[in-house]
């Protein structure tokens, strides 16, 4: 999917953040802060249209689950070619994934949940980096293929507010 103007824009609007609107249009997040830059001195300012539109709660909360079904086909079709990508490619792009959703779907600070899963996520990112330089493939091969099962097994023993 090739990223326009536009919808950049409209996610930003919409009230996504700046890192999950990159890694869901796979660009980078200096892309977005150009195009956002680039309104501004034109006279269009994302913030101001993205505080109109959250005055609308009702739209909000169908904007992101638009938002959220578009994620999950996007990180469908990007699964399509997973297999063909280096070990630490897919680790980091399935990271990049979980970590937009649960964003999206736990996104108070507060939530114990959500700094646990932040933790757990950093934790396996910063192993395989570890392996990475040690350049051992079959840490960095099992973090890949199993990191979705060990989030959800630390999180299944996490009590709190969800």
């Amino acid at each position: 999917m090739k990223a326009t103007h536009e919808q950049m824009k409209q996610l930003f609007i919409e009230g996504k953040n700046i890192t999950d609107i990159a890694t869901y249009l796979h660009v980078t997040r200096q892309t977005i802060y150009a195009a956002k830059n680039k309104d501004f001195k034109n006279g269009v300012d994302w913030d101001e249209l993205r505080l109109a539109k959250l005055q609308d709660v009702a739209g909000v909360k169908m904007s992101e689950k638009a938002f959220l079904g578009s994620l999950i086909k996007s990180y469908e079709e990007a699964l399509e070619g997973l297999n063909a990508l280096e070990p630490k490619e897919r680790l980091m792009l399935t990271t990049q994934y979980a970590q937009a959703y649960y964003r999206l779907k736990a996104p108070l600070k507060t939530d114990c949940k959500a700094q646990v899963f932040e933790a757990i996520t950093t934790s396996i990112y910063k192993i395989s980096e570890m392996a990475l330089e040690e350049d051992n493939k079959v840490v960095i091969e099992f973090l890949s293929k199993h990191s979705e099962k060990i989030v959800q097994r630390c999180m299944s023993n996490v009590k709190g507010k969800s």
